[in-house]
């Protein structure tokens, strides 16, 4: 009958409400998932842009502080290799030096070996000079041809006393 068939079609109608409402809420549920998925995306990506602009902006700061320290480290590098130069110079002044220090030390050496022979020489000639004063005045004394400032004349009466 009708109304059998009505309410058939009315509670068949009522579970596909019923189904339908379930079906929604459940959407419903997911779509407020998804929304809260993408709000927290959407703030997610807002703060990686603030960190992306934080990092960039302390990149820039790195790369001016990594050419100051490249300026810094070529100046240095300059300031060592003239200082090595000068050191490498005073190196081989002080070599030269050292080796004219040498040939002065070997040439007074000589000079000195020279003045002790000489000196050797000179006492040596003192002695045979105080030796032959000596003899001579010796020889005077036992002549007797001094007169009597101690010089001595020979048969002709001319000075032969010893002159140094």
């Amino acid at each position: 009958t009708k109304v059998e068939k009505a309410l058939l079609v009315e509670s068949t109608l009522t579970e596909e409400v019923a189904t339908l409402k379930g079906e929604l809420e459940c959407s419903m549920f997911k779509l407020r998932e998804v929304t809260g998925a993408r709000d927290a995306s959407y703030e997610r990506i807002k703060s990686l842009e603030v960190r992306l602009e934080s990092v960039t902006k302390q990149n820039e700061e790195y790369e001016d502080q990594n050419r100051m320290l490249k300026g810094m480290l070529k100046s240095l590098s300059k300031k060592v290799q003239r200082m090595y130069a000068e050191h490498e110079a005073a190196r081989q002044t002080l070599a030269a030096r050292s080796l004219d220090l040498k040939s002065i030390v070997a040439s007074n050496d000589v000079v000195l070996e020279r003045a002790r022979v000489q000196s050797e020489a000179m006492v040596h000639t003192k002695i045979d000079i105080q030796n032959i004063l000596h003899f001579v005045n010796d020889e005077s004394d036992d002549t007797s041809d001094t007169n009597s400032t101690g010089s001595c004349s020979s048969s002709d009466g001319s000075d032969v006393t010893p002159r140094l």
